[in-house]
């Protein structure tokens, strides 16, 4: 066996000295915080009165001296530990060393106060509700077009109750107590008011509330939508179109390409195929839809239509296209699950300036318009109600809107949807 062996065989580890931070941890850990600084205040203050007393075993000198000879005989072994010559006992480097005494306890220190900051962390951390708790509800009525604030009855349905309020000024604060669907019936009577003859209702339906919320609703004025008298159905056949009991489907962007496809090569006989009375009539169809929304949608300069002799095959989305057929008239949309507008388009005969204007219009109204209503979607020229009607739709009303005429709530009603 050799010296380093031999040596080593009485090597006994300090106990406790490198172990205190984890065995405090693990003792305390479930000690209140207040008692905790205590115990912490007394170890210290104890570790202090054992270092200041000192403990036995050779001085620095000797240390030193004696760690030069043992390096210069031993070629095994750390380099950084040596033994106690009298006792036989490994030493370390903080032993009987003011300058180690003191960094370990500052080590000690730094670790504890690191200890006691994260624990009223942790209890704080775990002390937290993060349920949702609800609270109030702002709600503000006004008029759809002149924006003036309503006075008018609203009925609110959340989980199972039913309270009855009123617009004062146009406003209403109500509370919930959690996070809960509810049901917006604006301008129906109820016990402290009848409803507003001179508006449509309105229903926002199964609105996700969790306090703290702003709803906006505003209701339109009948004589604003119909101020000849026309049936409601047929304006709402006119204007949202026939099959679609109601529902605002419309563009929400602009169409990334306007195309006139010509399968039957009419535009190559002008010497010009952008310059001729046949383009301009599609032009005209598409400054009708300009017209109709307010300018919402712009139709393109002429230079900016695509041509393409081919047939017509399942156009790509964000198109908006005209067909030249051979006299046949038909209008063509598609919509997402949004009820937002993706693509639409129309056909007509080369020279059908009725039908070019009056099925263009039609496809960007999510639907065949045709109906008893002087219009553009009977071919007229753009009049001012198709201006106020193609704005209601476009500008101050949310795609997925409907206009009911007889449902579960009453008769001529509108269901919106929440912005």
């Amino acid at each position: 066996m050799g010296q380093w062996e031999k040596r080593t065989e009485a090597v006994k580890w300090e106990s406790g000295r490198f172990s205190l931070p984890i065995t405090l941890f693990n003792k305390f850990s479930g000690v209140s915080l207040r008692n905790l600084k205590g115990i912490i205040k007394n170890r210290v203050s104890g570790l202090l009165k054992r270092f200041k007393r000192g403990e036995k075993g050779l001085s620095f000198e000797k240390q030193r001296l004696y760690s030069h000879k043992l390096s210069s005989s031993v070629n095994r072994g750390p380099p950084v530990n040596r033994f106690s010559e009298s006792s036989n006992k490994f030493i370390s480097p903080l032993n009987n060393n003011s300058f180690s005494k003191i960094s370990l306890i500052l080590f000690i220190l730094l670790f504890l106060s690191s200890l006691l900051l994260l624990l009223p962390a942790c209890k704080k951390a775990s002390s937290v509700d993060n349920s949702p708790v609800g609270g109030p509800v702002y709600l503000r009525v006004d008029d759809t077009f002149s924006g003036q604030q309503l006075d008018v009855p609203v009925n609110i349905e959340c989980g199972g109750m039913v309270y009855e309020k009123k617009t004062e000024g146009g406003n209403l604060t109500f509370e919930i107590d959690k996070p809960e669907q509810c049901t917006i019936k604006v301008n129906f009577s109820n016990s402290l008011a009848n409803k507003n003859d001179d508006y449509i209702p309105a229903v926002l339906e199964n609105a996700g509330l969790q306090g703290e919320d702003n709803i906006h609703i505003d209701i339109v004025k009948k004589q604003d939508l119909n101020p000849k008298g026309y049936s409601w159905k047929d304006l709402i056949n006119a204007y949202r179109g026939r099959d679609n009991n109601g529902l605002n489907q419309v563009w929400v962007k602009q169409p990334e390409k306007w195309v006139v496809y010509d399968p039957h090569n009419v535009l190559k006989g002008y010497s010009d195929p952008k310059h001729n009375e046949v383009f301009n009539n599609i032009m005209e169809g598409f400054k009708a839809i300009e017209e109709y929304t307010n300018g919402f949608i712009r139709a393109p300069p002429r230079d900016k239509v695509e041509i393409k002799y081919e047939n017509l095959n399942n156009p790509p989305d964000g198109v908006l296209w005209f067909e030249i057929t051979d006299g046949r008239a038909y209008e063509a949309d598609r919509a997402n699950s949004n009820d937002e507008l993706i693509r639409s388009g129309a056909g007509a005969g080369p020279l059908d300036d009725v039908d070019t204007r009056g099925e263009l219009v039609s496809s960007v109204q999510g639907g065949d318009n045709e109906a008893p209503v002087e219009s553009v979607f009977m071919g007229d020229v753009v009049n001012s109600l198709d201006k106020i009607w193609g704005r209601f739709n476009y500008i101050k009303r949310e795609p997925g809107s409907i206009m009911v005429l007889d449902g579960p709530y009453g008769h001529l009603y509108e269901i919106r949807k929440r912005k």
